[in-house]
């Protein structure tokens, strides 16, 4: 029982802690308007509306489009959290972001 507990709480802080980090990377204008990944109103579907588009816009003016997609799923396992917070500290995100 206890690891579901902690599970649970982790969720929570982790939530919370990406509500806030997004908050400031938006007032500061920090984030792309192609942003799609944890952005309320933004998901998947606007993503590939986006992109399809996008595509259909180059091929009306007969330009040549090319799609490259990442799997980035396990990405933040690789890490090094220590050069994460330095460029979060050089991007001006405040401690009280980081916990």
């Amino acid at each position: 029982r206890p690891i579901s507990i902690q599970s649970v709480f982790s969720k929570v802080l982790e939530s919370l802690m990406c509500e806030k980090l997004v908050s400031f990377l938006q007032r500061n204008n920090s984030l792309s308007p192609q942003q799609h990944g944890f952005i309320k109103s933004k998901s998947t579907t606007t993503a590939m509306f986006q992109f399809i588009n996008s595509v259909l816009t180059s091929l009306d003016k007969k330009m040549v489009s090319i799609g490259i997609f990442f799997d980035l799923s396990k990405a933040f396992d690789c890490v090094v959290h220590e050069v994460l917070l330095g460029k979060l500290e050089r991007y001006g995100v405040p401690d009280v972001v980081q916990v």
